[in-house]
């Protein structure tokens, strides 16, 4: 199935979203292609630009001449003050800058190791990382390379996007499909690649690879897939979107390729094919989101213990962060009843709307299933009943994240602030973030700006 000489799809993960965990989309798709009988191959181009292209010593010190040269050129004329600011201190400070270049692998390596644990190596690492993003960005301007995610503010509606994906001055993928992706797409064997969004931040590398894939091989056929509202409007860039939610489309351009069609809807992730060891992160620590249909309801603790015994043994996974609302501390505890006392081998995680339904029995019930982190988000309630949950869950040794929902402040948000900004006790870390727009309202996600977003691991 891994069989270079044998791959029939080509699943790729674009830019940009976080290297530090494998992306899901990919790894449920190949779960899903599994019992085909057609070879593929999973690609994280996300986790390569990272590694491999941009971030190197190499690349990074080409592009500080570019920047030179722009600058020779007039190119950063009317450019905004943080541009302004990062320009006079290169200028000022260049030997500095050539010593981040330098120790950028030693950073990223941080990130992987125990060394991750020691809080002052990890926060600066990542905070080299982001300069040097912010450095390398100023090649592209005005588009701008996050840890987890891009920006190009010139780009404001879909008829700039053409000449986006086209325009080597300003955008950062071109070099990766010259660089990193072209000998895939030559291979002879390939009969469908396949790009998985989940993030609008992907859409334009997803794009430049699939107009870059079509002019260098017309005859292959070229898929969107990830949710159906994010894809709507890039229908002109590919030969077939493909909802994650309705995956009849795949099953029809399997079945020419002469697979079978009969996709294994009930099939895990399989996260095999991806370079688990290498993203930047000291565990290997697995992401999962729906743990059944929504129309079936969620599966029983029983069968999803049993899932992730399997994927602990296929994968050697020390962890899992589930991003899935229903998977509740309460379920946590039922799991943990049907363990009968066995020591869990592996940490799990939880994403989930931060009310008052936590209890203290639960928590000492959930922990024992192995759960060691809560990131709570859309905090809704009476702030006393927060406060008491986010106690009952410190009191368990669970760490807890707060997302914050940044923009107008409510009486609730203000308290919730005071609250965790004076108790890191038991609100071990927090961050606010601009609140998720629906992914109908999105019309165009090039040109998004996120100036005061946090960077998290």
């Amino acid at each position: 199935m891994k069989n270079r000489e044998l791959a029939h799809i080509l699943l790729v993960h674009p830019p940009v979203t976080s290297p530090a965990a494998p992306p899901w989309v990919l790894a449920n798709a190949a779960g899903k292609l599994s019992g085909t009988g057609i070879c593929l191959e999973q690609y994280d181009a996300n986790l390569d630009f990272f590694l491999n292209h941009f971030l190197t010593s190499e690349n990074l010190t080409g592009l500080m001449g570019v920047i030179e040269k722009r600058k020779m050129q007039g190119g950063y004329k009317e450019v905004d003050t943080y541009t302004a600011s990062l320009l006079a201190n290169l200028a000022t400070n260049h030997g500095h800058w050539e010593s981040k270049i330098a120790a950028v692998g030693r950073s990223l390596k941080i990130l992987g190791t125990e060394d991750f644990y020691r809080p002052g190596l990890c926060m600066t690492a990542l905070k080299e990382i982001n300069d040097l993003l912010a450095l390398g960005s100023l090649a592209f301007y005005p588009s701008r390379i996050r840890w987890n995610g891009f920006s190009n503010p010139a780009v404001r509606d879909w008829t700039e996007v053409g000449a986006f994906l086209e325009d080597q001055e300003t955008n950062p993928f071109l070099s990766l499909c010259q660089g990193r992706l072209a000998h895939r797409i030559a291979h002879p064997g390939l009969g469908l690649l396949i790009l998985t969004v989940c993030a609008p931040d992907q859409l334009p590398a997803a794009l430049t690879v699939a107009r870059f894939t079509k002019k260098l091989r017309s005859d292959l056929h070229v898929a969107l897939l990830g949710h159906d509202m994010l894809l709507k409007d890039a229908a002109d860039y590919v030969d077939s979107l493909l909802p994650e939610t309705d995956l009849s489309r795949l099953f029809e351009l399997v079945d020419r390729l002469g697979g079978s069609s009969a996709l294994e809807q009930s099939a895990v992730p399989d996260f095999t094919g991806l370079p688990l060891k290498d993203y930047l992160a000291p565990a290997v620590v697995l992401p999962f989101r729906a743990l059944s249909d929504s129309r079936s309801g969620l599966i029983p603790p029983s069968i999803f213990l049993t899932i992730l015994k399997e994927q602990v043994h296929d994968t050697g996974a020390d962890g899992f962060l589930i991003e899935d609302d229903r998977l509740t501390p309460a379920y946590m505890a039922e799991m943990a009843a049907r363990m009968a006392g066995e020591q869990p081998f592996f940490c799990l995680g939880l994403t989930c709307p931060l009310d008052d339904t936590a209890g203290p029995e639960n928590m000492a019930a959930a922990r024992q299933a192995g759960l060691r982190l809560i990131q709570w988000h859309d905090p809704a309630g009476l702030l006393e009943h927060l406060t008491k949950s986010l106690w009952d869950v410190s009191r368990a040794e669970v760490w807890n994240h707060v997302v914050i929902p940044a923009g107008p402040e409510s009486t609730l948000v203000r308290g919730l602030i005071r609250f965790v900004g004076s108790n890191p006790n038991i609100a071990h870390s927090w961050v606010r973030r601009p609140p998720h727009r629906r992914l109908s309202e999105n019309k165009i996600f090039f040109s998004k700006i996120k100036e005061g977003e946090n960077y998290n691991h």
